[in-house]
Formats: C-alpha cells, sequence, structure tokens
C-alpha cells in the first residue's frame, strides 16, 4: 500500500522532478516504444549491434598503415592529454601550496592583532557613563543568555550587535555559565572566541570569572566530562583558542592547558580512547602550541619552495615542551597499535586452524574477529592521521608470513594475489577466463555517473524502510507459495499435471503479460512516443512498464549497465524498486540466460539501492526453503532457476556466501532425486569460486568430498552420477601434466619466428634480410635453417607460397641451401608414398604444395615434377588393389595430384611440357578409373563426389578442352594407344629393349611410366644416324614446337613491357626468348627438339623487318647531312726549325723565343716550298703585334696542360701501388670462396622480387572445390 501511495500521490514538487527527468528516459521508450506488428528480433539486435562494435574497431576500408597512423595518432592524443592533465594538475598543486602559506600567513596576523587587543583591554575599555546609557532591561539580558546557549556563526552579527547595545554588567555570571556550559561545534569556535573577546574588552571580570568557572568545571566534574567526549574536545581547543588570543594570560591559561592535556595523557596510556582530542587539539592549535606542521602542508609547501611563517605567540620553550609530550603520547600509541596488530593475528591463525579441521567457524568467534578487526581499522586510521599531524613515520606492521605460506599452502593457491605476475591462470584463478572476470568484477560507479539528488530519496527509503523489509517480504513469499499450491492442486483436479509437469512455474499469467516474458506482445501498453498522459504518476507507471517490458532484452554487458542507468535517473521511486525485484525474481523459468546479466544489474545498483539486494535475496532464500520443504517432484526447472539466481548473486557478492554454502549443505542432506540437480546446478554455477574464495574453500571442499563420499555409498542412476561428476569436476578439475615445452636456443626461436610468425606475404623481403644476417658459417645454425625450411607443414597452408619465394632468393646466396631442401621434400614425397599413414595425409598436402611452389620460383625442372606426378600414379600400383601400400578405397594420392596440378600445372601449357602434361593425364584417367570400377566401391556406393569435383575442376582448368574419358575401356584404350605410339617412335634411340617392359594394356598387373628422352641430351648426337629412322610424325611435332616457342616469346616480351620496372616478372616462371641463361636443364622445350631439325631456317618477311630498314637508312642519312654542315678548323700547329737548319744559326724553333736585336721587334722563320725544295726566310715582326702576342700565350698555355700531365701521372702511379697493397692484404686474410656449382652455369643471376603475387589468385578458374 505504501508503494502505491508513494508512486501515485506526487506533491508539485516531484512532478517537476519527474518532468525534468522525462528526457533521460528516453533511451529505455525508445527502446521499449513499438508498434502491435513488430515483434522483438533479439538476433537482428545482437547482429546490429556486433556489426556496430566492429565498425567501431575496424574499418574495411582503411589500409594497415592508416590503421597504424590512427594508432600512432591516438596515443599522441594520449600522451598530449595526459601531460595536459599532469600540467593542470601540477598547476593547482602549486596555487594550493601558495594559498596554504597565504593562509597561514593571514591567521597568525589575525591572531597577533586580536591577541595584541585583548592584552590591552584595561586600557580601551569604555567608562562607566557608556554602561548607564545601555539598555540593562532583564528581558533583553535574558534573551541574550539565551541566545549563547545555542550559539552558532550564523548569530555571529547579532550577538554583536546585542553586545554593544545591551548592559551586561550585572549578567556576568550568567553569561560565563552559558558560554561553559553549551555545547556548540567545533565550527562555531570562531564565533564564541569572538564572542568572549568582544565581552572581555568591555567588562574588566569577565575573563576572571570565565577561568574560574572553567577550572571550576574541570576539577568538580572531572568524570562527567572525560565521559562527554565531544565536549571535551570543544572545550579544549576553546581554552586554548581563548589563551591565544589574550582573552585568558600566559600566566592564567597555559597552567590550565596544560593540566588538561596532562590528564587526557597520563590517564590514557593503555586504551588511548582520547585519541580523537588529542588529534583535534594538534589539528588547529598545534602549529602555536607545538610548533607543528602537518607532513602533508609541509611536503607540499617545500615541493615548490615556499616557506610556511613560524608562528611566534609562544615562546620556544612551551613550544618544545608541548612537543615533546605529543611525541611520548605517540610512542604509546605505537606500541598499542603493534599489540593489537599481533592480537589481531592470532585471531586470524586460530581461526584458520580451526577451518582446516572443522570446515566453519561458529557465530560466537566469527563475531569476536569481527568486532576485533573493525576495532583495529579504526585505530589504525586514527594512528596514521595524528602520525600526519606530528610529521613522524607509522609504525612497522610485519605480515605472519609463516602462516600465510601455510594458509596458501593448503589451499593451492595464493590467497592474497591471484594475478600476481600480471598472467592469467585458469588454475589459480576465481574465474574461468578473463572475460568472465572483467564481467563479474568491472561494474560502473552509478555515484559517478549520476546526480547525488536522485540516490539521496533512495538512501532515505531504505533506511525508513529497514523495519518492515522482513515482515513484507515474509508476507510475499507466503503468498506467493500459496498460489503455487493453489495452482498445482487445480492441475491435478483438472489431470494436466502429467503434460505440465515440467513446464509448470510460480509465475502467473498476468505477471508474465507485463513482463514480456510471455513471448506475446501486449494490447494496452502504448507506444512511450505516444504518451500524452496529463498525470505524472500514470506517466511514471507508463515508463516502468516499458523498463520492464524490455529488461528481458539485457543479454550484454552493455545493455545491462545502460538499463542500471535508466533506472536510477528516471525511475527511482519505492514502488518502482519493488516492481523491480518482482520482476527480477520471476524471470521465466526458460530463460536462464538472462540470470548472470540480471545479477550484474543487482549488483551495479547496489551501491545506490542496496534494499533491490537484499529484497532479492530474501525471495531466493524463502523460494529455496519452500522447494525444499515441499518435497514434491515436479518444477524442476523453477528449481534450478532459482539456485542458479543464488549462484551468480553469489559471484557477485551480493549473496553472502555462507548462505550458498548453507543452501547446499541442506541439499546434501537429503541427496535423493531433485536435490541432486538442484545441487549440481549450484556447483556449476559457483562452485569453482566458492572452492577457490579463501573464506569458503576449506568448507567447500569438505562438502565436495561428501558429496562425493554418497555418490560412491549410494546407487544412483547414471544420469545422476554423470552429473555429479560433471560438477564435480568442474569445481575441481583433474590434475594434468603440464605440457612439456622443448628448450630451444634463442637463434633457433628466431629462425622459427621468422618462418612461422612473422613471413607473409608483404614481408618475403624483410624475412630475407634476416636470414642472411644469420651466421651460416655456423652447421648447427645452418641445418636448423634447412631443417625449418624443409618441414613445410609446419607452415600455413597460405604461406607455403612465400617460404617458396623466400628460398628462391636465398639460393643465390647460399645455393647449397636450395639443393638440400629439395631433396629433403623430394625424400618426404617419397616416404609418405613408402609409408601411406592417414596421420600423415596433412604433412604430404604440404608437402606436394611446397614442390609445385618451388617450380613455380624456378627450383626444381618440369623432369622433376612430371617424376613425381607419375610415381604417384605409378609406385606400388597393382590393378587388382593387393599392395596395401595403395588400395582401391584409398584416394588420396588423388589429391595430392590434383594439388601439384593446381598449383604449377597453369605452366605447362606450351612446347614438350604441354604434350608432357597431355600424356600424363590419359595415364592419369586410366588410374582413376582403375579405382572406380573396382568392387570396393560398387559394394559401398557412388564414387565419392568430392574427389569427382576435384578431377573435374583440375582437368577443366588445366585443359578446357580435353575429352574426358566416360568410361574404363576408353580410358584403358587411350592410354594404350599412346604407349604404343611412342613405342615406335622412340625405340630406334633407346638403348634398352622396349620389350622388357611388358605388354602394355588393361590387361598389366603392374603399370609402367612411358620412357621420357634424356632432356638434357647433347645437339651432337644427331650426327649418330638415330635421327634418319624419326618418321615425319615427330618432325611435325618439333615444328610445332617452335612455332609454340615464337609464339611464347612474343606474348612474354608483350607482358615484360607491361609490367613495372624491377617486379622480376613477379618472381614466377617467366621463359624469354632472348634469355636462354635463365632456362635450366630440360626448361627449355625449344632445347629439347632442336637437334631434330635437318634444314636451314628461313627468313620470313614480317613489317618489323621493312620498319627497321627505314629507321635504318633515316638514320644513315641524318648523319651524312649532319657531317656535311660542320665546318673544317685548320689546326694551328707550332713548326719547329728543321733538324739540319738548327746547326747554322737556327738555335731555336720558329715561333719560339724573341730575337736579341732589339727589345722592340721579333725574329721569325718563314717556311716557303718552292717545287720539292722547302726554302726558308727571316723575318722580324714587331712585338706588339698580335701574331707575338698569339705566340706567347700558346707558350704559356703548353707549358700548364704539360705540368698538369705531368702531376696526374705521378697521381695515377701512387693511386696503382695502393690498390696493388690492399689487394696483396686482401688475398691473405679473405677466405676460401664456397666451391662453383656447374649447374648453375648457364643461369643469369635471379634478383629477388620484393614481393611475389598469389599464383593462386592469378591463375584461378573458378571451379566446385574451394
Amino acid at each position: 500500500m505504501s508503494g502505491r501511495v508513494s508512486a501515485g500521490g506526487k506533491t508539485k514538487k516531484g512532478k517537476n522532478k519527474n518532468d525534468s527527468n522525462t528526457r533521460a528516459v528516453m533511451t529505455v521508450a525508445a527502446g521499449g516504444g513499438r508498434q502491435k506488428n513488430q515483434p522483438v528480433s533479439r538476433a537482428k539486435d545482437n547482429h546490429e549491434l556486433a556489426k556496430g562494435d566492429n565498425k567501431k574497431n575496424t574499418d574495411p576500408k582503411k589500409t594497415v598503415e592508416d590503421q597504424t597512423n590512427d594508432a600512432e595518432e591516438n596515443d599522441e592524443n594520449e600522451t598530449r592529454k595526459r601531460e595536459e592533465e599532469a600540467q593542470r594538475a601540477a598547476e593547482e598543486e602549486k596555487k594550493m601550496a601558495v594559498a596554504l602559506a597565504a593562509e597561514a600567513r593571514e591567521r597568525i596576523e589575525t591572531k597577533l592583532s586580536l591577541r595584541s587587543t585583548n592584552l590591552n583591554a584595561q586600557n580601551n575599555r569604555p567608562d562607566e557613563d557608556t554602561f548607564v546609557r545601555l539598555d540593562s532591561s532583564l528581558k533583553k539580558n535574558t534573551a541574550f543568555i539565551r541566545k549563547l546557549k545555542s550559539l552558532t556563526e550564523a548569530q555571529r552579527d547579532m550577538m554583536i550587535k546585542d553586545i554593544k547595545s545591551l548592559n551586561l554588567t550585572k549578567y556576568l555570571g550568567e553569561v560565563v555559565q552559558a558560554i561553559v556550559e553549551t555545547k556548540i561545534k567545533m565550527s562555531d569556535v570562531h564565533c564564541s572566541i569572538t564572542i568572549c573577546s568582544l565581552i572581555h574588552q568591555r567588562y574588566v571580570d569577565f575573563s576572571t570569572q570565565l577561568l574560574a568557572t572553567f577550572q571550576k568545571s574541570f576539577s568538580s566534574k572531572k568524570d562527567d566530562i572525560m565521559s562527554n567526549m565531544t565536549k571535551l574536545r570543544v572545550d579544549t581547543r576553546l581554552i586554548a583558542e581563548l589563551t591565544e588570543t589574550g582573552v585568558f594570560t600566559d600566566k592564567e591559561g597555559l597552567p590550565l592547558l596544560n593540566n588538561i592535556l596532562q590528564t587526557l595523557i597520563q590517564t590514557d596510556k593503555e586504551s588511548h580512547d582520547n585519541l580523537s582530542i588529542i588529534s583535534s587539539f594538534c589539528r588547529h592549535c598545534g602549529e602555536d602550541y607545538a610548533g607543528i606542521v602537518s607532513r602533508k602542508n609541509r611536503l607540499l609547501v617545500e615541493k615548490y619552495e615556499l616557506t610556511l611563517p613560524k608562528s611566534e605567540i609562544f615562546s620556544e620553550d612551551t613550544q618544545a615542551s608541548c612537543h615533546r609530550m605529543m611525541l611520548d603520547y605517540y610512542m604509546t600509541l605505537s606500541k598499542h597499535l603493534v599489540h593489537e596488530h599481533h592480537r589481531l593475528q592470532d585471531i586470524e591463525r586460530q581461526n584458520k586452524k580451526t577451518l582446516q579441521t572443522k570446515g566453519e567457524l561458529n557465530i560466537g568467534r566469527k563475531e569476536h574477529w569481527e568486532r576485533v578487526q573493525a576495532a583495529y581499522q579504526k585505530m589504525l586510521i586514527n594512528i596514521s592521521t595524528f602520525a600526519d599531524l606530528i610529521d613522524q613515520d607509522m609504525p612497522d606492521l610485519p605480515e605472519d608470513e609463516s602462516a600465510k605460506d601455510e594458509f596458501n599452502a593448503l589451499m593451492g593457491f595464493d590467497t592474497s594475489n591471484r594475478f600476481l605476475n600480471a598472467e592469467f591462470d585458469i588454475e589459480t584463478s576465481l574465474w574461468e577466463d578473463e572475460e568472465t572476470r572483467l564481467f563479474y568484477e568491472n561494474r560502473i560507479d552509478l555515484k559517478a555517473l549520476i546526480p547525488g539528488i536522485l540516490i539521496k530519496e533512495s538512501s532515505k527509503a531504505v533506511c525508513k524502510s529497514d523495519r518492515q523489509d522482513e515482515e513484507d517480504l515474509a508476507m510475499l513469499i507466503e503468498e506467493t507459495a500459496e498460489s503455487i499450491e493453489q495452482e498445482m492442486m487445480d492441475l491435478e483436479e483438472s489431470g494436466e499435471q502429467s503434460r505440465d509437469e515440467e513446464d509448470s512455474d510460480d509465475v502467473s499469467i498476468d505477471d508474465i503479460e507485463s513482463l514480456g516474458g510471455g513471448g506475446s506482445e501486449s494490447d494496452d501498453i502504448p507506444d512511450y512516443i505516444n504518451v500524452n498522459s496529463t498525470l505524472p504518476g500514470a506517466n511514471i507507471k507508463i515508463q516502468m512498464e516499458n523498463y520492464l517490458l524490455h529488461l528481458p532484452q539485457s543479454i550484454n554487458r552493455e545493455f545491462t549497465d545502460q538499463a542500471a542507468v535508466d533506472f536510477c535517473m528516471s525511475l527511482n521511486t519505492a514502488g518502482n524498486r519493488k516492481k523491480l525485484v518482482k520482476a527480477l525474481f520471476l524471470v521465466p523459468r526458460q530463460r536462464l540466460d538472462l540470470l548472470p546479466f540480471y545479477s550484474r544489474l543487482v549488483a551495479t545498483l547496489y551501491p545506490c539501492m542496496p534494499d533491490v539486494s537484499t529484497e532479492l535475496c530474501l525471495m531466493l532464500k524463502g523460494d529455496f526453503k519452500y522447494h525444499v520443504r515441499k518435497k514434491d517432484q515436479i518444477n524442476l526447472e523453477s528449481k534450478c532457476k532459482t539456485v542458479r539466481f543464488i549462484g551468480e548473486l553469489t559471484k557477485f557478492d551480493m549473496f553472502p556466501k555462507t548462505d550458498t554454502l548453507h543452501c547446499l549443505k541442506v541439499l546434501l542432506l537429503d541427496f535423493t532425486h531433485h536435490n541432486i540437480e538442484m545441487a549440481c546446478n549450484l556447483l556449476e554455477t559457483c562452485g569453482r569460486f566458492l572452492l577457490r574464495s579463501p573464506d569458503s574453500h576449506l568448507r567447500m571442499k569438505v562438502m565436495l568430498d561428501i558429496m562425493m563420499r554418497k555418490k560412491a555409498a549410494v546407487h544412483m542412476d547414471s544420469r545422476y552420477t554423470t552429473m555429479i561428476e560433471n560438477a564435480y569436476y568442474y569445481c575441481k578439475p583433474p590434475e594434468t601434466k603440464p605440457e612439456v615445452y622443448k628448450k630451444r636456443p634463442p637463434i633457433h626461436q628466431y629462425v622459427r619466428k621468422l618462418l612461422y610468425t612473422d613471413l607473409r606475404k608483404h614481408s618475403v623481403e624483410k624475412v630475407l634480410r634476416q636470414l642472411r644476417k644469420l651466421d651460416w658459417a655456423d652447421g648447427d645454425t645452418r641445418s636448423y635453417a634447412i631443417k625449418c625450411l624443409t618441414r613445410i607443414w609446419n607452415v600455413k597452408y597460405n604461406n607455403i607460397a612465400c617460404i617458396a619465394n623466400l628460398l628462391s632468393g636465398l639460393v643465390y646466396y647460399h645455393e647449397d641451401v636450395g639443393i638440400q631442401v629439395v631433396d629433403g621434400i623430394l625424400e618426404d614425397v617419397r616416404i609418405g608414398m613408402e609409408m601411406n599413414q592417414a596421420k600423415f595425409n596433412q604433412r604430404r598436402v604440404s608437402t606436394v604444395k611446397f614442390l609445385g611452389e618451388l617450380y613455380n620460383y624456378r627450383m626444381v625442372e618440369s623432369s622433376v615434377i612430371f617424376k613425381i606426378l607419375y610415381s604417384l600414379i605409378m609406385f606400388a600400383v597393382t590393378q587388382d588393389g593387393s599392395n596395401p601400400l595403395d588400395t582401391p578405397e584409398n584416394l588420396f594420392r588423388i589429391r595430392l595430384v590434383c594439388v601439384i596440378l593446381d598449383t604449377c600445372g597453369q605452366y605447362f601449357d606450351r612446347g614438350s611440357s604441354k604434350k608432357k602434361l597431355d600424356c600424363f593425364l590419359v595415364f592419369f584417367q586410366r588410374y582413376i578409373w582403375m579405382k572406380k570400377q573396382h568392387p570396393t566401391w560398387s559394394e559401398r556406393g557412388t564414387f565419392p563426389l568430392d574427389v569427382e569435383y576435384m578431377i573435374c575442376d583440375t582437368i577443366e582448368t588445366l585443359r578446357p578442352k580435353m575429352v574426358v574419358a566416360a568410361s574404363a575401356e576408353v580410358a584403358f584404350e587411350a592410354a594404350h594407344q599412346l604407349e604404343v605410339e611412342y613405342r615406335e617412335k622412340i625405340s630406334p634411340v633407346l638403348l634398352q629393349d622396349v620389350n622388357q617392359l611388358g605388354s602394355p594394356g588393361p590387361a598389366n598387373h603392374e603399370l609402367t611410366t612411358i620412357a621420357e628422352g634424356d632432356e638434357s641430351a647433347d645437339p651432337s648426337d644427331s650426327d649418330t644416324g638415330a635421327n634418319q629412322n624419326v618418321d615425319k610424325s615427330l618432325y611435325s611435332i618439333a615444328e610445332d614446337d617452335e612455332d609454340a616457342w615464337s609464339e611464347r616469346g612474343e606474348m612474354e616480351v608483350s607482358s615484360e613491357s607491361q609490367s613495372q620496372p624491377g617486379n622480376m616478372s613477379t618472381g614466377h616462371r617467366s621463359d624469354h626468348v632472348d634469355d636462354g641463361a635463365l632456362d635450366s636443364v630440360g626448361e627449355n622445350e625449344y632445347d629439347d627438339v632442336c637437334h631434330m631439325v635437318t634444314k636451314e631456317p628461313e627468313l620470313v618477311k614480317c613489317a618489323e623487318d621493312d620498319e627497321f630498314v627505314s629507321a635504318f637508312e633515316r638514320l644513315l642519312t641524318d648523319s651524312v647531312q649532319s657531317r656535311n654542315s660542320e665546318t673544317v678548323k685548320v689546326p694551328n700547329l707550332d713548326v719547329a726549325v728543321p733538324m739540319h737548319l738548327r746547326g747554322v744559326g737556327h738555335k731555336k724553333p720558329v715561333f719560339q723565343g724573341t730575337s736579341s736585336d732589339d727589345d722592340t721587334h721579333m725574329k721569325v722563320t718563314l717556311i716557303t716550298k718552292k717545287g720539292n725544295k722547302p726554302t726558308f726566310k727571316d723575318l722580324k715582326v714587331p712585338i706588339d703585334s698580335g701574331l707575338v702576342a698569339n705566340i706567347k700565350q700558346r707558350g704559356e698555355v703548353e707549358r700548364a696542360e704539360k705540368a698538369a700531365m705531368k702531376q696526374l701521372t705521378l697521381n695515377i702511379n701512387e693511386r696503382q701501388e695502393e690498390e696493388e697493397h690492399q689487394l696483396a692484404m686482401m688475398s691473405v686474410i679473405q677466405k676460401a670462396t664456397p666451391p662453383h656449382s656447374y649447374h648453375r652455369d648457364r643461369r643469369q643471376r635471379y634478383q629477388h622480387p620484393k614481393g611475389a603475387p598469389n599464383a593462386d589468385l592469378i591463375f584461378s578458374s573458378g571451379g566446385r572445390r574451394k
């Protein structure tokens, strides 16, 4: 009734509050208000929520680089925010320190001013004529005294005004008595000091009477005063403040204050009940009387290099004496704290021993421990506060490590810190995984999100309704039990008990419809958005109905937390809380998935509304007792729902663990039928939590042992036995041996990390650089790297191509590595065929896939691939299927062949490789039909469809136009004809008798391979005469191969021109027309048949030749024209005097030197020729002419060139000598070069690509098999 009245009878203030919160409820109404024909789709909501979370976490449009940049930007923003917050906090802290120093300075100055005024009051008091003019009536003076007895800070101005207007000469005794006996608060002490100072400044006898009254009160009623600790704390501070301000002189006030402090300290050396009084004195007066500053303030001021002013009211001797008194008291406090600490440890040790022996503590011992612990915690807090006030260190409180280690050993795990090394350990944790721990331990703080005004009402309601909760809940439980009993009686009378025995529940139809748990929509609940009611009570009611209607949709942590916030913001009333508790209690019995989320809702609301948790736990206790007391074998789902709800609340610490253990104990007392299922459900919900919790471990362990003993002693149904064992091993999993990890050297771990973890399509270059940095000269490192490269099954299947790409780049630096890896792969393929064990099937698939990728990256030749293919369909193959290495029902070799062909078969599309693949597909079909026609498959039924699809996809990809054999006869006949044809063609050139191979055809018991010619045969073998026996058909095949080779060259040249530079043609096989050095032995199909051509190659005219001729002619014409346009320059030669004239007066060469006739002319010799005889004539040229100037200038240039050439020659000689010296030194320290591989002489060094593309993605044609 009270709930309905509070919900309906709202005042105007309540209405305004509800109206202001209407907008906050929109989140609930938006989810709750929907049309009648729009049912809730919970799966859709979950999908949309997950989709939104994925969009929030990862954006598929962003590349990895963008996501990395975003993450770095977010980190920078977070760092900047933290720096700004730290800077802001530092600024605020500095302001606080400055304000603290200023406040201390102002306080000391105020006290000194007031003290000076009060000490000189006798010189400034008014005369008697002044008091005559004031009001001395009894009425007003009595009123003033009554006001003194209820003095507060708010009455300060009024009291000051009354003192100035009243004549209190005749009423000083009553005033003093009122001041001494009044019980004022600590916040009103300053007002009292002001009043006393003002009265002291006007009346002479006031201070004397006040001091005498205080002395009398402390001496006569000492015991009464000590019993009233609050009054004593205020009076002590009041006397101290009166002495500081000069109302009491030092000779009068200090002895009285010293007497009070001595009494408080001397009489309290054991119990220390007066600690709060001493702490209050030190907080407010310690700086003036003892010269002490709290450690917190001192550190804050010293941090910013500020100084606090020192109080000089009292002398240093007085301050030292008081300080010594405080230190003595603190020493006794420290000893008392250590003693209580040891006492508490002794009690805890005894309790642990009791738990170890009995499994539980009695109520008296538990309550005693709780009282001692509460007293210790209170003392610890008070002493830590007092230590900070007097700037002293706290005493050491050692832990009892021996008892702790003993208890942890008994428990089996560390009870103090289950996450000691920040690693989640499922064997020692309370929870199954990290997500579960976060769900049960990390909850939102409603007090930080919700305004305090919305929580205050619920707190008051809890205080008022505590007395009636148990009675109301007991009445509600009785009514619920009676309704269930009546419902079951009706079912028995109507004969429907057998049909509805497992589906009946303690929820009425009306309740289900109102809560939305029945699955049908309610037509009477309007949409929240369309509500236009003018009554606030009706509006709140509709909101609550919508809230409860959508409460079952709280199926994740976010929805549950939002529901708690919405309830606090808009629906927090006493009536709504009761409705919420009932809705939670009446959760449908089929919706066990809601119990963890409802429990989280209750735990989230607990700090603000503890009554919700209390009422729900009481209702669950009553329901559990009802089911246990009833002892009927119906309502099993309701019973399981109740115990599971209790278990979930226990994990949130809402349901006491002792009550949960008591429920389990009650079920074990009568461990039969439904009690077994209830106990197992309870253990599966919270059994592990109780077993691993320190305070319930031992009791839980005892109960588990009791349960297993009961199971062993009593014969039970197998279903019950399985349930009990599952529940037991869920709580206490069997001990398993820890997995032993192989210890590897760091370099081995690094190699495995590079190959198995870091290697991706985009990181091949990076991994290759790291592998090259390994110490390949070390035999151990080298062999382990080769071993990791060979064991390709340890690599992810999609990364096998990356390993082949990596190996192709590594062999050019360490060629023998590639040889050893290929040998190891071929050996693994052979061993797989010889062993034929199903457990190695995945390994074999990875191996043949790797072999195909090695061919794609030019690590093996086509002959190796075809030998492996023929081995798969020929090795240990018999037509009757008698060989256990290849039984008729074993189709795995077909899968291996398809894997190889899917990997590298697209490259066998021209030349001799194309012919080889065509031949192989014929024999492959014969092998397939040999499997199909075996009686094994006729008995089992049809051939496996997945194998059929795989074969069809492979053949369709490689040879789309190929006709597949429709029957076994067609396949065997085609293989037979192919063998006959090639036997006739190659029999003249074979060195062995072909007849030794046996007759071909379906009648063979052992399938044989066709003989392949030596692909690497020398062309000179054609001179032996064997080519004369080759018929025209083989010759035509050679011509076809040549045409195909030319077409292939043209196609790949065009593709190369379109590819990006530096991509190395994606790293896969790409044969070039003009790059025969890249072709390994047997890879160039043209080389296989070039020795069969007997005629000279003919010139075929094409457009390219005409273009070349025209371009060449144009080039010649341009060159001739450019030469014709050039001018011929006559070189200026310096001709010397002939040899036969040098001795006849010509001492100098021609054009060199000057004549000695005079300084104005130069003598030159002119050489002319008449006929065949030269004539010489001397001439004198003026020295200022241009000819002489040019001669001199050219001579200087020639001398400079000769000097430069001389210096260059000398430098070259020095450089050559230095290089020869370096080569000599390098030859001494250089290591021996590795042996040259003649196998790679014809191959040009291959530059490793930066990233090879996915060959499967490029050449995929889209088949049925994925």
